[in-house]
């Protein structure tokens, strides 16, 4: 959220996803429903996708003022944009909302754009699938944007674009997404740790440790060569503690926490 003429209509919520088991996890959605509830009569509200920004958004059918919706951040990519239609998926107690439908909402099977009439909605955005190895994570962004019309909403949706591109969406660049190519273990561990890694070409290994406040705490370098490998990482000064890794190979860099227990 920013105070920022051009960036004070929406905020910016981030989720990690983080794979803290031994084995991997595969086929994940993760998602966001929000309940607007635009103005004094809810059931006169409609709501709209907007594929080209990955947005879905709600207001009343008799103004505009105000639209308010969800925007997918990261990853710039989306698996559903729903229209929840409460007397479909809501309202009837017997039957919804059963955890079987949440995830065929997430996952995409169950799909409605937009609203096909003035009534009481809900709307849901979703990505995936994602698979995560053993101390991989996934991010999800999700900007909540309002407007005075629907033409403010696209141009507030697309400053949250980029101002997350620009202060938040660095650390999500390709290069820093290889999860299933590099992996610490044991997590948590005691002493000592392996970081396994592929390197498509032989090279120099960096490693930052990072504190719970930000800061460097040891930094460690090693050359390896091509393909698969691993060295054992044994820090020497660290307290007990949640500490935040960065590793470079020469072809790519992955974030992840590990847990120092002693």
């Amino acid at each position: 959220m920013s105070a920022g003429s051009g960036y004070d209509d929406f905020v910016v919520l981030n989720w990690t996803i983080a794979n803290e088991g031994a084995s991997a996890v595969n086929g994940l959605y993760a998602g966001v429903w929000s309940d607007f509830d635009i103005g004094t009569t809810p059931t006169q509200n409609t709501s709209t996708a907007d594929t080209a920004r990955r947005m879905i958004y709600m207001r009343q059918s008799s103004t505009a003022n105000p639209t308010v919706g969800m925007v997918v951040l990261h990853p710039q990519s989306f698996r559903n944009l729903l229209s929840v239609d409460h007397a479909r998926w809501v309202y009837p107690t017997d039957s919804c909302v059963r955890d079987a439908q949440k995830f065929r909402m997430l996952n995409g099977t169950i799909v409605q754009r937009n609203s096909n009439r003035p009534y009481d909605w809900s709307v849901l955005a979703s990505i995936g699938p994602f698979d995560l190895e053993a101390g991989a994570s996934q991010r999800l962004a999700v900007a909540f944007v309002g407007g005075v019309d629907e033409n403010a909403i696209r141009a507030n949706a697309d400053s949250a674009q980029s101002w997350f591109n620009h202060n938040v969406g660095l650390a999500d660049q390709p290069t820093l997404n290889r999860a299933r190519r590099l992996a610490v273990t044991p997590n948590p561990f005691r002493r000592c740790a392996y970081v396994a890694y592929t390197a498509r070409s032989a090279g120099r290994l960096e490693l930052d440790v990072r504190d719970a406040a930000g800061r460097v705490v040891e930094r460690v370098t090693a050359d390896v060569p091509q393909g698969d490998g691993r060295f054992l990482w044994r820090p020497e000064r660290l307290a007990r503690g949640v500490y935040f890794l960065t590793v470079r190979t020469p072809d790519s860099a992955i974030e992840t926490k590990v847990l120092k227990l002693d």
